[in-house]
Order: structure tokens, then C-alpha cells, then sequence
């Protein structure tokens, strides 16, 4: 738990945060039933809008997929029906951890008071380092550059204001220009390699968006002009056939962490923060900002929500946060001075970094934030 791992025969299971979360409940109640109403107070605040049902369920499922478990025949996980969930494996506590372990035999006579306060002193200062070692390796620490890999060699053009989004296998992004040379969907592997365009029907594609929770389905604009012609698809993944998000003209979207809402800033006026279900009906406005937004993204844990706002009056961006529910707009760096340009930001996986991109031209830097 220290550790934050999972491991099986040795190999460490890559596990996301929420079925991390539920994994360290259902093992500290082990044997006992945790309902489903527990499970979600852990996983998210009162206040939180998201489907708790259906996230739930995603939750469940990625963990006992990582775990190699089956909800019809288990070997981990019991959903109890109507009521919750049960971790019926066998919990041992690693030697030394549990009760009943022989202490050391203690003297006789008017020696054992003394033992007993040396071995209290010593107790003492073991417990105290070992509190000051966790906290010391609660810390995040700064994560440092020690390699570089060029990814792509194809030559072809990038469109630089649409970063690479990925389902942690591939990279997708947006090459060639749609109004001159035509542009696509490529994809490459994370790790380098040969660029290939997805198959599709979808033309003049202007931005990419990220790949839903499942990592199904990829949001893509297309349209002639940018601007109120520009409209929202869904591109299956791997491949498939492509349809639009019902009427939404958006440049740039997001999926919510459940994967049930989309939300996007809206074409004929981008700074009107939106929020519509993921077949484009309920549109609604989640909030308004003055200037353009672009590159919208949420926090892993989903309680929060940033996005770049670019003012053309004095040709600036700015990275911006807020609640969930669209409450609490503040500026991210409100005495940033390094440079006039912050973007293109996005969380670590596991929510414990926060990466971006600062500055403009050869002055450009990544900088990074615990």
C-alpha cells in the first residue's frame, strides 16, 4: 500500500486510480460486504456530477480485468446482488505486520523496568522514523528528463495548436492541412515508429480530441472553415464508421471521466463552455468565459476541470481552472511571468503531475506542476 503497486508473480499491473481506490476498500474490509453507496463516497464528493452508476460499474470492471477476474465465476471480486461487493481471496499481512509476534524475553528483577523503558525509547524512535520515511515518500518527486525519442519521420506537416492525444498505446493527431493539401487522422505507436491514417470517411479534419474512457471511440472536428462550420464526429477505434455528435459545432471537446457527457466549447462562440450528452442531445452551458477556449481537460479524479484561454486582443493564452459543475473560474498561474503563453496542458495518469507547455518558438519549454 506504501508503494502505491500491484503486483502478480513479480510483474508490476499498471491500475488506474479509481479501481486502485476501490481495491484498497474492498481488501480493508475483506470478507465483508461494501456497498455500492461506500464505494462511491470514496471515489467522489457529494458534489461531484458524473454518472456514479455507470462510472461505478467502469471502475469495477477495469479492476477486475486487471486483476484477471470474472464476475461470473470469481476469484477476488463477489458482487453480492442488490447490496455491493465482497473480497473473498485469502488478505495476508506481510511477515512482521501481524499480531502475536514473539517480543523479547524480558529480565528479571529490578532490570525489567529498565529494559521495559529502553525498549520504549527504542519503539519510540523506530515509529517516528518510519513516520518521517512515509511522508518523505508521500512526496511527489520532480520527475527529470532522460531521454529524448523522435516519434514520427514522415516528414509531413503537424498541426502545432492540436497536441497528440493517446489510449496508451498510439498517439492520434491531425496531419496535413484541411483547406490546402487535405488533412487526416494519423496514428503512430507511443513508442515510435511508422505513421499510418486511420481509415475513415471523415475529410478536412481540423483537431482531434481525446480517446473516450473505454478507449472505443476518438472525438474528431471536420469542416471547411474554421469556425461555426466546423462540427463534432465520433471515429470508432480501431476503425469503423464515423457519426457526427448530433448538431454540436466544436473545434475542440472532452469526454467526461465516465465517458456518458462531452464537453466543449462552442464553435459560434468559444467562450461558452458546453456540456451535451455523448450523442449531442441535452446541449447546455456549463460556463462562460471571456476570450477563445481551447484544449479542455480533466482531472483523473474528475472533481476538476482546465482549459486554455486564449485572448486575441493582446494575443495571449492562459491556463484556466474550474469545478466540475463549472464553479470557481480562476487563472491556474494568476502571477505567472515567465512568459505571455501557458497551453496544452493535461494530468499524468495516476492525477500526480500536471504537464504543460510554456512559451512560444525556440523560447517553448515543458514545465511541469505536483
Amino acid at each position: 500500500m506504501r508503494a502505491a503497486e500491484l503486483r502478480k508473480n513479480g510483474v508490476k499491473l499498471r491500475l488506474q486510480e479509481q479501481p486502485y481506490q476501490i481495491l484498497l476498500k474492498l481488501i480493508e474490509h475483506h470478507g465483508e460486504i461494501v456497498s455500492r453507496e461506500e464505494l462511491r463516497s470514496t471515489l467522489w464528493h457529494e458534489d461531484t456530477f458524473v454518472d456514479f452508476e455507470t462510472g461505478l460499474n467502469t471502475a469495477i470492471k477495469r479492476l477486475r480485468e486487471t486483476l484477471g477476474d470474472s464476475a461470473d465465476n470469481p476469484t477476488f471480486i463477489e458482487t453480492v446482488p442488490r447490496r455491493g461487493y465482497k473480497f473473498i481471496a485469502t488478505v495476508e499481512r506481510p511477515k512482521g505486520e501481524e499480531s502475536g509476534i514473539p517480543g523479547p524475553s524480558t529480565p528479571q528483577g529490578s532490570s525489567a523496568k529498565s529494559f521495559l523503558r529502553r525498549s520504549a525509547f527504542i519503539a519510540g524512535v523506530v515509529v517516528i522514523v518510519l513516520i518521517c520515511a512515509a511522508v518523505w515518500r508521500s512526496q511527489p518527486q520532480p520527475p527529470t528528463v532522460t531521454n529524448i525519442v523522435r516519434i514520427t519521420n514522415d516528414g509531413k506537416a503537424k498541426n502545432p495548436l492540436n497536441p497528440p492525444v493517446t489510449d496508451g498505446v498510439h498517439l492520434y493527431f491531425t496531419e496535413g492541412m484541411p483547406y490546402t493539401t487535405g488533412s487526416g487522422i494519423a496514428q503512430v505507436s507511443a513508442g515510435g515508429g511508422e505513421t499510418t491514417w486511420i481509415t475513415t470517411t471523415l475529410q478536412d479534419v481540423w483537431a482531434v480530441g481525446p480517446v473516450s474512457p473505454d478507449r472505443s471511440e476518438l472525438l474528431v472536428s471536420k469542416g471547411v472553415r474554421f469556425g461555426s462550420e466546423i462540427q463534432l464526429w465520433v471515429q470508432p477505434l480501431p476503425a469503423g464508421a464515423p457519426h457526427p455528435v448530433g448538431n454540436i459545432r466544436a473545434i475542440l471537446a472532452t469526454w467526461t471521466p465516465d465517458g456518458t457527457h462531452i464537453v466543449y466549447a462552442d464553435a459560434g462562440n468559444m467562450g461558452n463552455i458546453m456540456m451535451a450528452n455523448k450523442d449531442g442531445s441535452e446541449p447546455h452551458q456549463l460556463a462562460k468565459v471571456s476570450g477563445l477556449v481551447f484544449c479542455i481537460r480533466y482531472s483523473p479524479d474528475g472533481r476538476r476541470i482546465r482549459f486554455d484561454l486564449h485572448d486575441p486582443r493582446i494575443d495571449s493564452s492562459s491556463i484556466w481552472e474550474m469545478d466540475a459543475n463549472g464553479k470557481g473560474i480562476h487563472p491556474l498561474f494568476p502571477d505567472w511571468k515567465e512568459s505571455s503563453f501557458q497551453r496544452c496542458g493535461n494530468w499524468s495518469p495516476e492525477g500526480n503531475y500536471y504537464y504543460f507547455l510554456e512559451g512560444r518558438g525556440n523560447a517553448q519549454a515543458i514545465w511541469v506542476m505536483p
